[in-house]
């Protein structure tokens, strides 16, 4: 609590000592209001950063969801990601013109793919990209991250396995040794 005593003009007992302490009084003071509103600031600039939004201005929550067109993949392949924005939850009305960020990650947590897309009218999005031919077998995750001015911002994730992909080789070789069991079969019965 901030109490001065002013004394009145006039006073024996004002003095250059006592305007100089008063001088210091005030500005210890307006020093700590002024750290006090600095911090309030702070704290209010760092809760709009992790919300994205004024956290007391009532905006929505943005629900973004995203899975991968098929179940598995094999190297090599073009892998296809869909998702769609709403409001609140999947039944949510749907969000136009979001902006989604997605990140594809291989098996050891490398980040292999990254993208950004804006949702059409209807909320949906999707994107695609290729698998290399020496594609890691395993769990890739695909992350999203739904954003759009006066809404909390959404994220979700899924995974999909990649396979290893069936070798030529081996399906022409066991074409081939099916070939010659069938032909040895019928020399076999011609005797």
């Amino acid at each position: 609590m901030l109490a001065l005593i002013i004394p009145a003009w006039g006073d024996d007992n004002f003095t250059r000592e006592s305007e100089w302490a008063l001088s210091i009084k005030l500005s210890k003071s307006v020093l700590s209001l002024s750290l006090l509103a600095l911090v309030a600031s702070v704290i209010w600039i760092g809760l709009f950063a992790y919300f994205g939004e004024s956290p007391i201005s009532g905006a929505v929550q943005l629900f973004v969801s995203v899975q991968f067109e098929k179940s598995q993949y094999s190297s090599g392949e073009t892998v296809r990601l869909n998702g769609k924005v709403t409001e609140t939850d999947s039944a949510g009305a749907p969000v136009p013109s979001a902006l989604v960020s997605i990140d594809v990650t291989d098996p050891s947590g490398t980040v292999i793919f990254i993208d950004a897309v804006q949702t059409g009218n209807d909320g949906e999005f999707s994107t695609s990209f290729s698998l290399g031919p020496s594609a890691q077998n395993g769990q890739y995750s695909a992350f999203a991250r739904a954003e759009k001015p006066g809404y909390l911002d959404g994220m979700s994730s899924t995974n999909v396995q990649v396979i290893p992909e069936f070798p030529s080789i081996i399906v022409s070789g066991m074409f081939a040794a099916l070939f010659l069991v069938v032909i040895a079969r019928r020399r076999l019965a011609v005797r």
